[in-house]
C-alpha cells in the first residue's frame, strides 16, 4: 500500500492507476495531485518545487535542517509518482514534451497584473509559471532576473512610475568590481514582489 501522511489520518494512493499511455494522463495528474494535495506534498509543485535556498537572518543549521526535510520529502513523492507510473510511460509522454512546454512559456510570457486580482495573485501565478519552467529539465535555465523583469513588465503602465523610482534603489543584475565579485546582490522576486505589494496597499 502506497501512503502519505495528513496529520493522523493515513491518505492512499493505491486507487491510482498506472499511467502508460498519453490517453490516461488528464485523468492521472488531476487524481495524483489531488492525493498529492490530502497527503500535504501539494507544496512541492508549486511554491517549494525547487530546492530552498537560504534565508536573511537564518541560521546554517537551520537552513541545513530545511534542506535537508524539503529532500525527503521531495524524494518521498517522486517514489510515489514513479510507483504509479507504467514501464512505457515516460517513452509514451515524452513525445508530448514540445507542445507542453510551448504552453507552459506561452502562459508565462502573457500573463499580466490586469489578467489577475490583485498583485498577490500575479505574484503567485507568475511565480507558479516559472517554477513550472524551469522544473522541465535541467537543462532549461532561466534565472531569477528574468522572472523579477518579466513581474516589472507586467505591472502596467500605472506602475510606471513606481518602477523608475525602484530600480534606482535596487539591481536587476548584480554588481561586480574589478575581480569579477559581486559588490551588489541582484534583487530578488520576494523583495520586489513586497515591494509592490506596499505601492499597491498604499493607492487603496
Amino acid at each position: 500500500m502506497t501512503t502519505g501522511s495528513h496529520g493522523s489520518m493515513i491518505v492512499s494512493f493505491d486507487d491510482i492507476k498506472l499511467l502508460e499511455h498519453p490517453d490516461n494522463w488528464i485523468q492521472w495528474e488531476k487524481e495524483m495531485k489531488q492525493t498529492l494535495k490530502a497527503a500535504r506534498y501539494n507544496d512541492l509543485l508549486s511554491r517549494n518545487r525547487t530546492a530552498p535556498t537560504i534565508e536573511d537572518g537564518e541560521t546554517a543549521k537551520d537552513f541545513r535542517d530545511r534542506l535537508t526535510t524539503w529532500k525527503d520529502k521531495q524524494e518521498q513523492a517522486v517514489a510515489i509518482i514513479e510507483k504509479h507510473c507504467g514501464p512505457d510511460a515516460e517513452k509514451h509522454i515524452a513525445s508530448l514534451g514540445s507542445a507542453y512546454f510551448r504552453d507552459l512559456d506561452r502562459k508565462y510570457q502573457e500573463l499580466r497584473l490586469a489578467d489577475c486580482k490583485d498583485v498577490t495573485d500575479f505574484a503567485q501565478r507568475l511565480g507558479h509559471a516559472y517554477q513550472e519552467l524551469v522544473a522541465l529539465d535541467a537543462s532549461v535555465r532561466l534565472s531569477e532576473h528574468f522572472l523579477v523583469n518579466k513581474f516589472l513588465n507586467g505591472l502596467g503602465e500605472d506602475y510606471d512610475n513606481f518602477i523608475t523610482a525602484f530600480e534606482q534603489n535596487h539591481r536587476l543584475l548584480p554588481l561586480r568590481n574589478a575581480e569579477k565579485v559581486i559588490t551588489t546582490a541582484a534583487v530578488s522576486f520576494s523583495t520586489v514582489r513586497k515591494a509592490v505589494q506596499e505601492e499597491e496597499h498604499k493607492r487603496k
